[in-house]
């Protein structure tokens, strides 16, 4: 029975274990091993910076780069730079703040919003979204 515990415990909390170590003991080696890091999920893109976000307001607040696959936004901050609180609009134009998840860098937001706000204080920077243009043919 000890084998099927240890096997449920290691099923159970490996997945949670990964995700906040950065390693972990193995006992058929020398020492911790090294977890691989775990990808940024946004898509390498060669568009250029907010090409699907208007940016205006507070410099020091905006993002150096924010776009979306139309399923998540994905935005990056300079590494020295403080990543603000992100909001989006209601349909009374009120704040709510946003969820969102840092991997990779990468603050990603697992869907579409037409305008985030982002603050610190009484500062604010606001992205405006551009949908993309339909093809036609």
């Amino acid at each position: 029975m000890n084998g099927l515990a240890d096997l449920l415990r290691s099923l159970i909390l490996a997945p949670a274990l990964a995700g906040s170590l950065s390693t972990l003991p193995d006992s058929r080696m020398d020492g911790p091993q090294p977890v691989a890091a775990v990808a940024a999920e946004a898509p390498h893109s060669a568009e250029p910076v907010s090409a699907h976000y208007k940016v205006s307001g507070n410099k020091e607040l905006r993002p150096v780069q924010i776009r979306d696959d139309g399923n998540k936004v994905y935005i990056e901050w300079a590494p020295a730079q403080a990543i603000p609180a992100v909001f989006s609009l209601d349909g009374l134009g009120r704040e709510e703040m946003v969820n969102g998840y840092m991997r990779g860098g990468v603050f990603t937001i697992d869907r579409i919003y037409d305008t985030l706000v982002f603050r610190i204080d009484k500062a604010a920077a606001t992205a405006r979204r551009v949908p993309p243009r339909a093809t036609v043919r």
